[in-house]
């Protein structure tokens, strides 16, 4: 649904605040003497208030007004008096002016302040000194960046049996033995065929590597497998001419050879496996986050496979141990390969349409409470939860919740049966259709105290749509209107988000004959959050069913959670796990739908966890040429790209976007061309305001981080090619649907910087400052 351009209060207040937090100006905003006075004398202790916070004496808090903290003083403390007197009022004006209420108005600007100086983690030591400056090439940095007048330092990889000279000469002393294999490196100086090396940025050099020793990983670029369900096995292959004949051949000859290749490797020593053959990706689900290895990509050229445009990639495979073998078992997760958990959590719409489904879940579920139980299922290996979700309590009055989790631990089925007994839809109806669904959605993925180590299943079920991040319906005719999801998220960064967290979703979404034109939307988002990493190429787990019959849900949810408990008893016996098909049409038979959607979603999850609890022998120590898809199915992707990024560029990001984000919100409002609304919100100490000034696009404005330039890649949001004339050629709609993708994304991005388990050291000595997130580049800006 599109959205009219308009001067929204939630715009309003961003930029109200953007402007007081920045010291820009903006005339056509604040025309009354009062709110100009508050907001001088606001800035005007910006800069004591931040040293103060900083030494720990002053702290923001939620509700965007100050707090005493350790050691304050009668200085601090008068400060922090005279500044909430100021918030207080400039809160009073712009809620008056905007129609938010104080709370909101109060939050966004908790939310603004916060964002001007990111925090590091507590235990995030300081940031390395920088080394002694080494290199004319690299104009008195530190490094060799990867390009000229980049900040970005150039990394090498050493072969194997490379060494280490004291000088850049072949008759020099070696200092150490060989170098592990596939080592990353940071180059300090480059001359004449010698690289100067260290461990890291700011490190003490470790001594002189010779040119055919090393290979350059120019943008920190990895690969990384996809969910091996329905497609070929990755070959790995010596030479890049090898896979340009193969990409040339017709599907069923690609086809053929690969099969071929995979079914030589199985049987190694039997002669039958080609030359230009180095490996293949092994059998299960080969991932970073289970079993910490890296596939740098050092070339990428394009080939044509059927019309469809594929990339050849020159990997090198490389592990924490650099070849000496898998890690030690007690450093695997705990668990046994033929006991696995499973928690499973409703996420249910409680509005007040949802009544009779509330009622049939508490039925199913006491009727299928045996078959979750007994018969070859161990006592704890299932666990149930349950999340409500509706719409904003401060718009829709006794409407009760936004989101709420009725089982803080998981339960056991019994214990869930009873929980049920105490849940109830609401009997206040929403202002419009729409609901929160992917608040809901979110606090079931981030908040639930999942079990270690158990395979984590959502199941949604739904009768309307989900406000995307800042979206509003235009059929409510209540004023304020509902202003988006609290989570912040559109569907494909929430999708992305229980992706890296591994959580699987199932989706019902329960179609009303009455408000069938909210269906298609409905539908796209419901089978979108339904496929899962294994379903990218097949059936996502997703039925569709009739809301006028809560018998077709009671039977297709019965289906659903019975099939489950039966998969569960097959893997114990060691049985092959279902086949994954098309899910019916749930409206057509529910049980097969429930069935489908369980088979479905379990193939691929048993995949993923069977993997995560072996040491799966993955391609070590070599350096070759893949194709990142399938040889028989060119859409099908069989690798995805990645950046490696640490905490200092991930905040470059998110600070990007934020500007980004107020200088468009202030263009739509003021008429001012976006690179001029650029350099009154961006901060001038981190940006050329000459270069702002005459800039046409975000890359001449010098705005696009140095880690972004020269990536292989295109955005779908078209962040890096936005320029001035981009812009303007936009509708109203169009740019508040830019504003609204970005700033989705932006939530998505906080999201990572808070995952610590997910952050990881290049090499083992590297320390936490210097620790990488792969961030994969469909979800770049």
């Amino acid at each position: 649904m599109k959205m009219k351009a308009h001067p929204a209060a939630w715009l309003r207040s961003r930029l109200l605040f953007a402007v007081i937090l920045t010291g820009s100006g903006a005339a056509c905003l604040a025309e009354d003497a009062d709110f100009e006075t508050l907001k001088r004398d606001i800035q005007g202790r910006a800069g004591q208030i931040q040293e103060a916070k900083a030494r720990g004496e002053l702290l923001e808090t939620a509700n965007g007004l100050l707090a005493a903290g350790s050691g304050a003083g009668s200085a601090s403390t008068q400060m922090l008096e005279q500044e909430n007197s100021a918030r207080k009022r400039m809160f009073e004006l712009i809620a008056a002016r905007t129609g938010e209420s104080m709370d909101d108005v109060s939050s966004l600007f908790a939310l603004r302040a916060a964002r001007q100086q990111p925090s590091a983690p507590a235990d995030r030591p300081p940031a390395p000194t920088p080394a002694t400056p080494a290199p004319a090439e690299s104009g008195g940095a530190p490094f060799v960046p990867v390009q000229s007048g980049n900040r970005v330092p150039l990394r090498i990889l050493t072969r194997p049996l490379a060494l280490l000279y004291a000088a850049a000469d072949a008759g020099a002393a070696t200092t150490g033995g060989a170098v592990p294999s596939f080592s990353a490196l940071v180059v300090l100086r480059r001359e004449n065929g010698w690289y100067q090396v260290a461990d890291k940025v700011g490190g003490p050099s470790r001594g002189w590597m010779k040119e055919a020793d090393v290979m350059e990983w120019k943008h920190h670029l990895v690969a990384s497998f996809t969910h091996p369900d329905g497609r070929n096995k990755v070959i790995v292959f010596r030479g890049k001419e090898s896979l340009q004949r193969l990409a040339q051949e017709s599907p069923e000859l690609r086809t053929s050879q690969v099969k071929s290749y995979a079914a030589a490797l199985a049987s190694p020593g039997t002669g039958r496996v080609p030359e230009e053959i180095l490996g293949a990706e092994p059998d299960g689900w080969a991932r970073m986050q289970n079993q910490f290895f890296l596939l740098p990509v050092i070339d990428q050229q394009t080939v044509e496979m059927d019309g469809r445009d594929a990339s050849i990639l020159r990997i090198a495979a490389a592990t924490h141990e650099r070849g000496q073998g898998p890690p030690p078992a007690a450093a695997r997760p705990a668990g046994s390969a033929d006991s696995p958990k499973l928690d499973i959590v409703f996420v249910m719409d409680l509005t007040r349409s949802m009544g009779p489904f509330v009622e049939r879940t508490r039925q199913m579920l006491t009727e299928i409470a045996s078959s979750l139980s007994g018969g070859g299922i161990a006592a704890d290996a299932v666990a149930l939860g349950l999340w409500g979700y509706r719409d904003d309590p401060k718009l829709c009055e006794g409407i009760g919740f936004n989101t709420r989790n009725f089982t803080p631990e998981l339960q056991s089925v019994p214990a869930f049966v009873q929980t049920l007994e105490g849940v109830q839809e609401t009997k206040v109806d929403s202002i419009d259709y729409a609901e929160d669904v992917f608040a809901g959605v979110a606090d079931a993925v981030t908040q639930t105290k999942w079990r270690d180590g158990a395979i984590r299943l959502i199941l949604l079920v739904g009768d309307a749509p989900g406000r995307g991040h800042k979206e509003e319906e235009r059929e409510c005719a209540i004023r304020p209107r509902p202003k988006g999801t609290a989570c912040g998220m559109n569907v494909e960064e929430l999708r992305a988000l229980a992706t890296a967290q591994g959580v699987k979703i199932s989706t019902i979404y329960l179609e009303s004959s009455k408000w069938r034109q909210f269906t298609e939307r409905g539908e796209q988002q419901f089978r979108t959050l339904g496929r899962n990493p294994s379903s990218d190429r097949l059936a996502a787990s997703y039925t569709l069913l009739n809301a006028t019959d809560p018998a077709d849900y009671a039977e297709c949810a019965r289906s659903f959670a019975t099939q489950l408990g039966e998969n569960l008893r097959q893997t114990a016996s060691q049985q092959p796990l279902p086949r994954n098909a098309e899910v019916p049409a749930g409206k057509d038979d529910p049980k097969a739908a429930g069935k489908q959607m369980a088979d479905n979603v379990f193939r691929g999850a048993m995949i993923e966890w069977a993997s995560s609890r072996k040491d799966l022998p993955v391609p070590r120590d070599i350096d070759g040429w893949v194709l990142d898809k399938d040889p028989a199915d060119p859409t099908i992707t069989a690798l995805d790209a990645a950046v490696l990024l640490n905490r200092d560029q991930l905040d470059s990001l998110k600070r990007l976007i934020d500007d980004l984000v107020n200088a468009g919100i202030r263009s739509q409002i003021s008429s001012e061309d976006l690179f001029t609304s650029l350099l009154a919100v961006a901060a001038t100490g981190a940006r050329d305001p000459g270069r702002l000034r005459n800039a046409k696009s975000l890359r001449e404005a010098g705005m696009i981080p140095d880690f972004l330039q020269g990536l292989p890649y295109k955005s779908d949001s078209a962040v890096m090619a936005l320029s001035q004339e981009r812009w303007q050629a936009m509708s109203g709609d169009e740019q508040s649907d830019f504003i609204k993708n970005i700033e989705s994304k932006l939530r998505y991005y906080e999201g990572i910087y808070e995952d610590t388990d997910k952050w990881a050291k290049i090499n083992p000595n590297d320390d936490e400052a210097s620790k990488v997130y792969a961030v994969p580049l469909k979800n770049l800006p």
